[in-house]
Formats: C-alpha cells, structure tokens, sequence
C-alpha cells in the first residue's frame, strides 16, 4: 500500500476527545486516517467535506492482504509471555487463584491479553502497510494501550511517533471506560439474584443427568441444528431423556424452542434453582471476601484484568450453582471453545469436560509456511479432558496453539457418516433428489462458497469472481448440472446478489439458499454429486473426500501458489486460477477411475482428515460419549 503525502495522522477513534485535535490537524494539511470514529461527528462539516475530497480517511474501508491478519497472531503468541510477565504480581490475579484453588486459571488473563495483543498488532500493521512509502511525518494517536504501542513490543515502523494524549477529556473518557468495567464486577450477584429462589429449610434433591451440553452455538435450532444430530440419536447414539441442554446465551427464543423439541434445559437467567446452604456458605465465607478485594484493588488495573477477573468470577457463581442443582457425568461443547474457569469448576466435581470440533479449519491454509508456528488467537488456551476431532491436522493445529487437551479422539469426518446415510437410504431430505426439482443433468457438480469479506483472505471481489468462473465452467461443461449452496446469508455480502442471481437463472444451476426458514446442510448437497468444488479452504471439500466423493478446492484470488502453501502438497485438488480449475474437473470426472481415486485419498487424505474414511465417524463419537 502507498501513500505520496509528506504528513499523515492516525487516530484509533476520532470521539469527543480527540475530534478537535483531529480538525486541527486537517486544518494543518495532515492527511487523517482512523479506525473508528463516533456517528455523531459524520454530520459535521469538518468531517463531511474531508471524507469527500479524500483528506479524512476511514480504514475499515482499506483492503489488506491476509498475511498481515496472520502476522498480526504470530506475534501476540511470540511476546505475549514477556509482556504478560508485566501482570504476573497484580493482586487480582493471586486472589482468584486462590479461590479456584488452581494457577490454571491464570491462562484466562493470559487469553484476554493474547486478544489485546492482537488488536495492537492489527492496528500497527495496517499503519505500517499505508505508510510503507513516502510519508515523512507520521504521528499515531492511540485511546488505549499507549504504553504497547510505544514498547519494545511494538511493531510499528520507525517512522512512526506515538502521541500520548492526557488532557482532562481524555482522562475523563478513559475513567468512565474504567468505571464501566468495575460496574460489570457486580454482574455474578445480577446472576445469583435472577436465578436463585429463598432458601428452603431442606435442600432438594440434585438431578443427576449424564450431559450436559452447552446450547452455545447462534443458530443452534437452525443452520446448526445437524451438531444436535451427531450427538442426540433415539436409535444408535444418546437419547434426548439423558441430554440437558446448557443455555449461557441468554436468548429467550431458545427456551421455546427447546420445549418445542422436548429437550431438558437449564439456563442462567429464566430458570430459579433452589440453593443449598453449604452453596450459600461458600457464598459468603470464599466468594464474597474475594469479590470485594478485586472491587477495591480494580481502579489500579488494566481493563484487561479487570475484563478477566469478572469472567472468572461469573463462572464462579453460575457453574457452582448449576453443580449445585445437578450432577452430571459429562460436560459438550460444541465448536465454540469454553471459558477456562469453567471447564476449571467442572473438572473439581469430577465432570469429564468434551470439546467437539466438528471441522477441518485448521488455521493456516492460506499461510506459506509449516504447521509448527502458532496462528491463532482463539482457539487458543483451551483446558478440557477430550477433544473430538477429525485427524492429525487439526490435532497439530490444537496442540501448537497453546491448547491443553488432556485426550484426542481422532474419529474422522462427522458429516461423512450423513452423507452415506443418505446414500444408503438410511435418513431422508427433501433436497436430495435436487436434480428433479430443475431437471438438472444426471453428471452433478456441487459447489460451495464461503465468507468472502475483505479482511478475510478471500475478498468481496474474489467471490465475484468465484461465482463468474462457476457460470464459465457450465458453459465449458454443458453436461454438467451445478447445485450451488452459499454459506452466509447475502444480505451480509450484497455485493454478490447480481452474480448470484445469474446462477439462479441458469437452467442447469440450482442454488440452494443459506435460510432461517428451509435449512438444508452441506452433507445434503454432497451426497447428491459426482464432484465438489469449495472456495478455498472451507471443509466442504474435506467432508467430501472423507465420504469417498472426488472434491477440489478453488484457490479463486490465485495467492497461495507456494508449495508451502498445506493443500498444495495434494496433487490435483487445489485450482489457482480457471484454467486450473477447468483442468481439474475434467481431470475428476473423466480421467480418474475408482481405483486410482482410491489411491489418492489412502494416501494423502488418510490419517491427515480422517483416519478410516469408512463414513462411521458419528458412530465412533456415540461410542466415546457412551463410554
């Protein structure tokens, strides 16, 4: 990225404190760039007219290539040991270990400031990126976190000055933020008030249920409904009356729709659960005396001890009181990692802790290089007894990451078992005799998009592109039908509504809609094609080859060329460009035999996603979870 002007300013929010220092800076030929700015200021004149004539520069709206995302991980895992040594002796951090009775606990600070890191990172990174040439005169204006940016921890260019600003607004403004975040330390006692009922004079009896499976996921009666499918089987897995749904979300749709399915459910805000009195006890004997120490000390802490002090202390009070209530043999996740003071608290009682990661996502696909550096900054810290996993990737990706996972269960692709169920007979769907529904040919392409979003490494006009390419390969194959399943809704990326409209109309494609009304899953769409083709790298391709179904992946931005790059070293399954891709289909669908298939997914897909390939992966699963 470029930039020819001899004075630049940045501001990471243009608000009531620094508006004017951003006006006079404009007023004095600066070219302003920020990351955020307050609504209330774009009406104004000074703001209105920069923005039009290019002076005034939001960069939210700048593209930047996916290795700075990358780059901007690699370096919060590399110094955040040196800059968490900084936080080791807070007080905060002492008193809630002691009250776990654990220095586990501590990864729960350490996770905060990954994230904090993070942010800075992103930040000095795409400063650095705008000014990589020309500019003489660069001045940084942070709200937060002056003390990293002008470190030995800070990755901003030499160029770059970092302005502290301490006038009374800006102190007025970072104390509220710090008020704020003291307010939220009384949130455990909103919780203990809302849940709990008067003491009785005799403790009821605790319910004993062998799950509990945290209701975590957004859409989990809808677009991710099929995770409550690998686990909840009246037949061969768990049935519904030894499962109780979790719910931490406090969504009030989701107690209906529980009751609409007859799931047992619990929650933390609807729900009043009579208390014992040694719960009332440890209440007021350990917690209390420990909250009101954090409360006293906060004002002297970073927001980010303070943020992580109050997550452990919820977790204190919420899951002490479900142990209170129930007594379960098992504790799910489903995808989205748990806090670590939870799963902490459930392991005390002797509750075995699952992690399920039904997905192949492993961090670094769009990377070149190895899989033995870090590369992310949220499946990260992860304390749990089990993970549920498909291969040896995605143990890697896990283990690398800072995780500690006592046990993997490697038990191949979840959604394979779908697909050959479906093949079989064995379960039905209204979508899979899809090429009835438009008379589609009998040879039958599935395709799969993926979240194209310009700080994502795939962009808005990659997925343009993608869905031209996918007309351009039914014109070149008029044989071929196309089912086409988009992954987000399209109102998130209206910029692709005209090219998908195209493939709508298209007499040989049938897109299958993303919809909160008609929900279809990618198994589905597999089980009905000859051949998948994915977006790179999303794991549609990888639920494919584990139930034996010819896939590629479609490398549309034509960036990861580099034999680094982990798919590359696949033989003909990733296409950078269309040529690529128009070899590649024709390569699957006419030139390859079964045998010679064969061959390719024991040897390179075997192990690596799945280690059978024997589309038995749900039943596994239901075997672990029994056990």
């Amino acid at each position: 990225m470029k930039n020819d002007e001899k004075k630049v300013v940045f501001f990471e929010n243009i608000n009531i404190s620094f508006y004017k220092t951003c006006v006079s800076y404009l007023n004095n030929g600066y070219i302003v760039y920020f990351f955020k700015i307050d609504n209330s200021f774009l009406t104004k004149s000074p703001i209105r007219n920069n923005l039009d004539n290019r002076k005034l520069i939001n960069i939210s709206e700048l593209s930047f290539d996916y290795s700075l995302f990358t780059k901007a991980a690699f370096f919060s895992h590399k110094n955040l040991d040196s800059v968490f040594e900084r936080y080791l002796t807070s007080p905060l951090i002492r008193y809630v270990s002691n009250l776990y009775d654990s220095s586990k606990v501590v990864d729960v600070y350490r996770k905060e400031l990954m994230g904090v890191l993070n942010t800075v990172y992103t930040m000095e990174l795409k400063i650095n990126a705008i000014i990589e040439n020309s500019v003489e005169v660069v001045i940084f204006c942070p709200v937060n976190n002056y003390c990293l940016h002008s470190s030995e921890f800070s990755l901003l260019s030499g160029k770059v000055h970092v302005k502290a600003f301490n006038n009374r607004s800006v102190l007025l403004t970072r104390l509220q933020s710090k008020m704020k975040n003291i307010v939220l330390l009384f949130y455990p006692f909103y919780i203990l008030f809302n849940k709990v009922k008067p003491l009785p004079s005799k403790k009821k009896d605790v319910k004993e249920i062998r799950i509990g499976l945290n209701a975590n996921l957004p859409g989990f009666f809808g677009f991710n409904h099929h995770y409550i499918g690998y686990i909840i089987d009246e037949i061969y897995g768990l049935p519904k009356s030894e499962v109780l749904f979790i719910d931490e979300t406090f969504e009030a749709q989701n107690s209906v729709d529980f009751r609409k399915y007859g799931y047992m459910h619990t929650d933390f805000r609807n729900k009043r659960e009579r208390i014992s009195k040694t719960f009332a006890s440890k209440i007021i004997s350990e917690f209390i005396p420990v909250w009101l120490f954090c409360l006293r000390r906060a004002y002297k802490e970073e927001d980010f001890i303070i943020k992580s002090t109050r997550i452990i202390l919820v977790d204190y009070i919420k899951w002490n009181m479900f142990l209170d209530s129930y007594s379960i043999e098992k504790h799910i996740t489903v995808l989205l990692p748990d806090n670590i003071s939870k799963t902490l608290l459930l392991e005390k009682k002797g509750v075995k802790t699952f992690y399920i990661y039904p997905d192949n996502y492993a961090g670094d696909y769009h990377i070149a290089q190895d899989d033995s550096l870090p590369n992310s900054v949220f499946y990260i810290f992860m304390h749990v007894n089990h993970a549920i996993i498909f291969g040896n990737k995605v143990e890697r990706f896990f283990n690398v990451n800072r995780n500690s996972i006592n046990h993997y269960h490697k038990v191949g692709v979840l959604a394979s078992q779908k697909v050959r169920e479906l093949k079989e007979g064995l379960i039905d769907s209204d979508l899979f005799p899809i090429n009835k529904k438009k008379e589609l040919p009998e040879k039958i392409v599935a395709v799969f998009d993926t979240s194209f979003v310009d700080y994502g490494p795939l962009k808005v006009k990659d997925g343009i592109k993608f869905g031209e390419d996918i007309l351009y390969l039914l014109q070149d194959f008029p044989e071929i039908g196309v089912i086409f399943k988009e992954k987000k809704f399209l109102s998130e990326t209206p910029e692709l509504a005209p090219i998908y409209e195209q493939l709508e109309k298209h007499e040989r494609c049938y897109v299958v809609r993303k919809s909160k009304e008609e929900i279809h899953f990618s198994y589905e769409v597999i089980a009905s094609a000859d051949l998948v083709i994915s977006a790179a790298y999303t794991s549609t391709t990888a639920e494919a080859l584990a139930s034996r179904t010819k896939a590629v992946y479609y490398d549309v931005a034509g960036t990861d060329i580099d034999e680094k790059y982990y798919f590359n070293s696949f033989p003909n399954l990733v296409a950078h460009n269309y040529s690529d891709l128009k070899r590649l289909v024709n390569y699957w669908l006419y030139e390859v035999d079964i045998k010679q298939f064969n061959n390719f997914l024991e040897t390179y897909v075997k192990g690596e996603i799945d280690p059978y390939l024997d589309c038995k992966a749900i039943d596994r699963l239901h075997q672990i979870l029994k056990n």
